[in-house]
């Protein structure tokens, strides 16, 4: 829209919700990034999140947008919801790279927050030389959990 990013990933939110609220009729939740060699933009809805992983420690960027009983304070396209879908945007400025941001559903998250926090399959997860490895270990992580029934995750080099 603009040649801020700020204004860019707030007014790309706007378009993905109206398109959502002409064609469906439940809601979703979003988390997307923009980065540069000195800075790092994250935007989010809802209860998806990201992640800056660096060697052995993974930093949240995100909070989840929930109120009480769990349930979401923002989404994007649900029609019957007077939540609003204007995300929170943070800038963090002066970016010193980690090796990944990990982008990732709830269903991510909630096995990561649930099983793997001080575990040695995180550790693993995390000490990765590449992109791909962390990936490929993420994955087989989440295919032992049974419980797990919709996860996605993006992990992306950003050093």
């Amino acid at each position: 829209a603009t040649g801020c990013p700020v204004a860019s990933l707030t007014h790309a939110c706007a378009q993905i919700d109206a398109a959502l609220k002409r064609r469906y009729d439940g809601g979703t939740t979003l988390v997307m990034f923009d980065h540069s060699p000195d800075r790092l933009i994250v935007a989010h809805v809802g209860d998806a999140r990201a992640a800056l992983v660096t060697r052995h420690h993974l930093v949240e960027l995100t909070q989840d947008h929930q109120g009480p009983k769990g349930r979401l304070t923002r989404s994007l396209g649900d029609r019957g919801s007077q939540a609003p879908s204007t995300p929170t945007v943070r800038v963090i400025e002066p970016f010193h790279a980690g090796r990944y941001v990990l982008l990732a559903t709830d269903e991510v998250w909630r096995a990561l927050d649930d099983r793997l926090i001080c575990s040695r399959a995180l550790a693993t997860l995390l000490d990765q030389s590449t992109a791909v490895e962390s990936r490929d270990a993420l994955r087989r992580l989440l295919r032992e959990d049974p419980q797990i029934e919709n996860a996605s995750a993006i992990i992306l080099g950003v050093s």
